[in-house]
């Protein structure tokens, strides 16, 4: 019986007997990423401070934070992710290493969930294909395995998409993306935008225009298909999931408030969607004004010739051939599909004007969405998600079966509302993007299967069906073109590494803060302070480090992260670091690696 309701619940993820043997295959393959990636990662350092926030908060977790050098905000950042790092903790893998794995874990779920999602459209040589392309991106590549959130994120979105477009085969499967839901909004905050595209694939099958219409027109009849869905199956289990997921949302909320979070980290993380606006912005990390920003770069994101760093700000240098050849992929099978549906697409608008309100909406809704970039992106994104609702309903009125329709009226929302608010972003870190890939790989993926499909037919010969030998010739050298893709992307994935150049900044501070452990016994029992990057010190030292403000140091662009500033005082820091030339009668210099400074009180 449990085998049979195992085999059931793949079947309706749309994974079947000779699936398991490219899962096996890309189990395998992404297994060997996260160790490449996790030696690389070790070798070189941690490229962000954001790393020794989820490490202190993972102490707070394992109850090992004895020092408090955890600030009770920092429970909020990522509950889960720290939590599954913090089981680490108690079993005595203290180290680094360990969110490395948990993260890594997580990537690895990533790649097969791609797999999975590609499934749902395209045969398993393709979504195999899709797996090995987002896995082998730049970008991911260099956020997989790192102990950030990014990478994670995604993946929890992808299982959230997984389980939402079961439902159409199972609404037991709407518990399932309520818990993915929570689980992927406490991983990382902005994945609750996936709330709207899970209510606009439910919205596929209940048609909410003719239901606005039966409301003004005909009560009585949107008062039974009102009680109807009440009365429905799926509302149940809709209901079910609403109270499991509330249950299990409240259950972590008390458990941050009751470790003493006060919770005012999502007020911050708000702010940090509401342009992170500054009264001295070139101060500020990662401040980049440009809106266009990701889009200009995004090409550097999927393949680039060479990543070079500026202390922990990585830099993506000249797109490699390979990200062109994506971008033609997407535009031939684009321009393929409007070739060979031009009549369809024809006769739909054609229709779709004999609905002058509904255009009208459309025309008013595209305004609308203009004017949100300029005041609130929360009105760009509703305007996307009421066009799509409008064009779902004229699809089903003239073509029934919307199913695949829905599916990428999804992908197209997961992309557009990703780029629409990082873009408007004045904070913009590189890796904020991520969540855009699985979208951007499932629409790769879907070109290249009109390429290939139009490679088949013999470049659409209508004489082609009839010489059965070249219609297997074709079908033979379009699986080897395939076949040569993946070697390719395989390449990519393990050559990765020799297209990163850092300038080991994460291992000078990792050398200063080992020198001053071994250089004094009783650093313990110390006053330390530091002009930068107080949280590695945090971690490595086991105790609050206090951020000073040192002349010529710009210590206070950090003060939007919610650090407090301290002013300078001789009397009571025994030690400063810094990573700027500095000078004062009462210190001296007592270590140096790189551009990281260590000096000592003379008194």
């Amino acid at each position: 019986m449990i085998k049979m309701n195992i085999s059931c619940f793949f079947n309706k993820i749309n994974l079947y007997e000779e699936d398991k043997y490219y899962l096996l295959i890309l189990f395998v393959i992404s297994l060997l990423i996260t160790v490449m990636l996790i030696r690389f990662h070790q070798t070189r350092g941690a490229f962000s401070s954001d790393l020794y926030v989820y490490l202190a908060a993972a102490l707070d977790f394992a109850g090992l934070n004895v020092n408090n050098i955890s600030n009770p905000t920092y429970l909020a950042n990522s509950p889960v992710i720290c939590y599954l790092t913090s089981i680490l903790f108690k079993l005595g893998f203290v180290d680094v290493l360990s969110i490395f794995i948990v993260t890594g874990f997580f990537g690895i779920l990533g790649i097969l969930g791609m797999y999975v999602l590609l499934k749902i459209r395209f045969s398993p040589l393709l979504s195999f294909t899709g797996a090995l392309l987002y896995s082998s991106f730049s970008l991911t590549l260099l956020y997989f395995a790192c102990g950030l959130l990014d990478v994670p994120a995604v993946s929890m979105i992808i299982w959230t998409l997984i389980f939402t477009f079961a439902i159409d085969k199972d609404n037991r499967f709407y518990v399932l993306a309520g818990i993915s839901v929570i689980l992927s909004f406490f991983t990382r905050y902005t994945n609750a935008y996936i709330i709207a595209l899970i209510a606009l694939y439910m919205l596929k099958n209940h048609d909410v225009i003719e239901l606005v219409k039966n409301l003004i027109y005909d009560r009585r009849l949107f008062i039974k298909k009102s009680v109807d869905f009440i009365k429905s199956n799926e509302f149940k289990w809709i209901c079910i999931s609403s109270i499991i997921s509330l249950t299990l949302l409240l259950y972590v909320f008390h458990v941050l408030v009751s470790m003493g979070s006060d919770l005012s980290y999502f007020g911050m993380a708000s702010g940090s969607l509401n342009h992170f606006t500054s009264n001295n912005p070139s101060n500020q990390v990662n401040y980049i004004e440009d809106k266009f920003f990701y889009i200009t770069n995004y090409l550097h994101f999927l393949y680039c010739n060479k990543i070079t760093f500026s202390g922990l700000i990585p830099k993506f240098n000249n797109p490699s051939p390979l990200a062109y050849l994506i971008l033609l992929i997407l535009i031939s099978g684009f321009l393929l599909k409007v070739k060979k549906s031009t009549n369809i697409i024809k006769c739909f608008v054609g229709k779709i004007f004999e609905h002058k309100f509904l255009c009208l909406l459309i025309f008013v809704l595209c305004c609308v969405s203009i004017i949100g970039l300029k005041t609130n992106y929360l009105i760009t994104l509703f305007s996307i998600w009421a066009i799509c609702i409008i064009l779902m309903h004229l699809a089903k009125i003239y073509y029934g079966n919307i199913d695949n329709i829905g599916i990428s009226l999804i992908c197209f929302c997961l992309f557009a509302f990703y780029l629409i608010v990082f873009s408007l972003m004045d904070i913009k870190a590189i890796r904020y993007i991520l969540p855009t890939f699985p979208a951007f790989v499932y629409f790769v993926i879907y070109s290249l299967n009109q390429v290939l499909k139009f490679f088949e037919n013999g470049f659409d010969n209508p004489n082609l069906s009839e010489n059965k030998f070249k219609v297997n010739d074709n079908q033979f050298i379009s699986r080897f073109l395939t076949i040569i893709f993946i070697i390719l992307l395989l390449f990519m994935i393990f050559n990765f590494t020799s297209t990163v150049e850092y300038d080991n900044y994460a291992l000078q501070i990792d050398s200063v803060a080992n020198y001053l452990i071994s250089h004094d016994d009783n650093y313990m029992n110390k006053e330390i302070g530091a002009s930068a990057g107080i949280r590695p010190y945090e971690w490595y030292f086991n105790k609050k480090v206090d951020l000073v403000n040192l002349s010529g140091s710009h210590a206070d662009r950090w003060i939007f992260l919610g650090f407090d500033l301290k002013e300078f005082n001789q009397t009571k820091y025994d030690y400063i670091i810094t990573n700027t030339k500095w000078q004062h009668e009462n210190y001296t210099k007592i270590y140096q690696k790189g551009s990281i400074r260590l000096h000592e009180r003379n008194f």
